[in-house]
């Protein structure tokens, strides 16, 4: 039978102890399915069907995937010491791989501590400046050199956007993307002033996406303004200080615009995290935010030439209660420890070096120390390093952190340009911004292995587990740059409500976040917004109308009134110059425009908008035809304001009447008060004494 239509039996599974099933080659002329349908007809034919592709789960083959539980959670073992979460508590990353891996095309900029563009694993997805070929901007030192320092940027960006499948560390929700890094700024702290250069640069360079994970309690409107006026998605990090910032808000993550989604940590549990604030109107969603591995700031080789093990505190004076401890060192026998009770700002507690080091010779020095414990972020608490040169006891800060150190990590000091060549004094610098209140017990901080080295041009790349909103803010920033990697066309607005109306509803969220649930990458790029509808009512007879928003592509021309039965009369449109406009099918229907159509019966007329913030419309000297920019009541003085006194009437048509309403003036009271409502889809005519723009 397969000769009669030129088919070829290419594989007989007989041969595989599988009679009956043959795989068979159809002419390529040939359409698919009527092959299926003429085998389907034959004598003895069970059934026939297409040789379908299949699609593998597209995991990569990053070594370290195993400890991304966000991306992956089977309830594994991600971190050594820890106990599993449960399985499938993660973002549904692996799924949404299925469909995509993300493009260049995409640009998602890390607002932050700048970005080690050396790392492997994020080298190949750095956005590049075509004109200065730099991966961002420093805002800090106002040059094209975002290099981090302290690493918490690189740990975001490596969330974000870790090169997929290239055989070393982990991955990032976006395989493939371009992350430009804007350095707000250094350690742990930068400005309202810096973050809004930062987002404006970043805007003007192309970017779709906006990773803030940083925040402050007193609002700021430029800042604000600016974040509302940039077309761009920002994902917020909403504070770890376990907080309701519907109370005691936390900014950016607070601000209430369409174009900003806030973000809370969870756990392997799919729990809130118990550090992460929340609100049920303020926060968006949650994703994961804790023990999130990903890359870190690497470390040049280093050849050391002084260290101090903490044997003893002979180095070594001290104020407060720094002391030697014997049972947690990062080298025996011994650290140095101060206790933190979160009660006393006004005490700073100081460990300073009093034998100078010689470090004159040596090219690129370095101050590196080991140190674990909690710091109980900037607000509360901080861990600050001065030096001073030659025992002048002028300090410079040359490094100052907050954040949890989990276990001892080495933490990295450059020695400024202008204390090279000298001998070299630091010192360690405790100190508590403000009491906490709630807080009654001590935590402690401890430091060991302080060496001064020489660094080399060898390089290393690190990892590295840290928790937070920061964390949970780039996850999300990532997932929707592979949303916007298969959608490209969304709005900034459209893509937080797909993230938003896509997550997997989580009982530890309920009242908790708006959504109520934890970010779901495989649900969200698979989603299709509804369109934004409205319906035109019509009545018999002439209606004179207008649409409150941009009608969508494809939507938006005279051809959504084809089927209103018009009796042969045209739709017009009218211009102050040259009266009445003919409108042809072909023809946009604008909005703020006012449009005459005559209608046989009583009919609803569906209209899409795709929102445009840009709408305007010139209004000339005398009378015009516009309509109303909103899908609300407005009164005429609000929806008028812009104009000044450049109008001084506005008159509606009644269509159930078939006869104009009662004027509206301005300045006036009564039945012709200004204070009466302008209502959209309807169409007015405008008396004007000077020209004038409506957005």
């Amino acid at each position: 039978m397969a000769t009669e239509i030129q088919a070829e039996v290419i594989t007989d599974y007989a041969d595989m102890n599988y009679p009956g099933l043959f795989l068979v080659r159809v002419p390529g002329e040939r359409d698919v399915q009527e092959s299926v349908n003429y085998f389907t007809r034959q004598p003895g034919v069970a059934y026939a069907e297409p040789d379908y592709l299949i699609r593998f789960d597209r995991n990569p083959d990053d070594p370290d995937l195993l400890h991304q539980w966000g991306l992956f959670n089977t309830g594994q073992v991600y971190k050594p010491n820890t106990t599993p979460g449960i399985p499938g508590a993660d973002g549904k990353v692996t799924d949404a791989w299925n469909v995509s891996t993300g493009t260049k095309d995409v640009v998602v900029a890390v607002l932050d501590t700048g970005i080690d563009y050396y790392h492997p694993d994020l080298s190949g997805n750095l956005w590049t400046d075509p004109v200065t070929g730099a991966h961002g901007y420093n805002v800090i030192d106002g040059n094209y050199d975002p290099l981090d320092l302290w690493g918490h940027g690189t740990h975001c960006a490596g969330i974000i956007g870790a090169a997929g499948n290239n055989s070393i560390g982990g991955t990032g929700a976006c395989w493939n993307v371009s992350i430009m890094g804007v350095k707000v700024g250094q350690s742990w702290e930068g400005t309202i002033s810096g973050s809004i250069y930062g987002i404006l640069w970043a805007a003007q360079h192309g970017a779709d996406i906006m990773s803030c994970s940083w925040g402050e309690e007193k609002p700021s409107r430029a800042l604000e303004e600016v974040i509302a006026s940039t077309d761009a998605l920002f994902v917020c990090a909403a504070g770890n200080s376990e907080t309701d910032i519907d109370q005691k808000p936390n900014y950016p993550a607070a601000y209430d615009l369409p174009n900003v989604i806030s973000v809370a940590a969870t756990s392997p549990f799919d729990t809130l995290a118990d550090f992460s604030n929340y609100g049920a109107k303020s926060v968006d969603v949650g994703a994961p935010g804790v023990d999130i591995y990903s890359t870190w700031k690497g470390q040049s080789g280093s050849n050391v030439f002084w260290h101090d093990s903490f044997d003893s505190l002979a180095n070594w004076s001290y104020i407060g209660d720094w002391h030697l401890d014997n049972e947690k060192y990062n080298s025996s026998p011994s650290s140095v420890c101060v206790n933190i009770t979160f009660q006393n700002p006004s005490l700073q507690k100081f460990l300073v070096l009093h034998t100078p080091v010689n470090i004159s010779g040596y090219t690129r020095p370095e101050l590196i120390f080991s140190c674990e414990g909690v710091i109980l972020w900037p607000l509360y608490t901080r861990l600050s390093v001065d030096a001073c040169v030659d025992k002048k006891f002028e300090w410079k800060r040359i490094g100052e952190w907050a954040g949890a150190f989990l276990s001892f990590d080495d933490i990295h000091c450059d020695i400024p340009d202008d204390m090279k060549d000298s001998e070299i004094l630091v010192r360690f610098i405790v100190q508590e911004q403000y009491p906490l209140e709630g807080i009654n017990k001590t935590l402690q901080l401890w430091i060991d292995d302080v060496r001064f080295s020489n660094k080399t041009e060898a390089y290393t790349p690190s990892y590295r587990y840290v928790s937070g909103t920061s964390m949970a803010a780039p996850f999300v920033a990532g997932v929707a740059g592979l949303v916007k990697s298969e959608h490209q066309n969304l709005t900034p607005a459209e893509l937080r409500e797909t993230l938003m109306k896509t997550v997997d509803l989580k009982d530890g969220l309920k009242g908790k976040t708006l959504s109520g649930g934890r970010i779901n990458a495989s649900a969200a790029i698979r989603y299709t917004p509804e369109p934004d509808t409205g319906v035109l009512l019509l009545s018999p007879g002439w209606n004179q109308i207008s649409v409150p928003d941009a009608l969508e592509p494809g939507f938006n021309t005279a051809s959504i009134f084809s089927q209103v039965p018009n009796g042969g009369h045209a739709l017009y449109s009218y211009d102050p110059k040259t009266g009445y406009v003919r409108v042809n099918e072909t023809d946009i229907i604008r909005p703020l425009n006012g449009y005459w159509i005559y209608s046989l019966t009583s009919m609803d007329v569906s209209v899409r908008f795709q929102p445009d913030p840009s709408i305007r419309k010139d209004l000339e000297d005398g009378w015009n035809l516009f309509g109303l920019l909103s899908e609300v009541p407005v009164p005429a003085r609000d929806a008028l304001a812009c104009l000044g006194n450049n109008w001084t009437m506005v008159t509606g048509y009644n269509a159930s009447l078939q006869w104009y309403d009662e004027p509206i003036l301005r300045e006036h009271l009564g039945n012709i008060s200004d204070n009466r409502l302008l209502v959209p889809y309807q169409g007015y005519w405008i008396l004007m004494n000077g020209s004038g723009t409506i957005s």
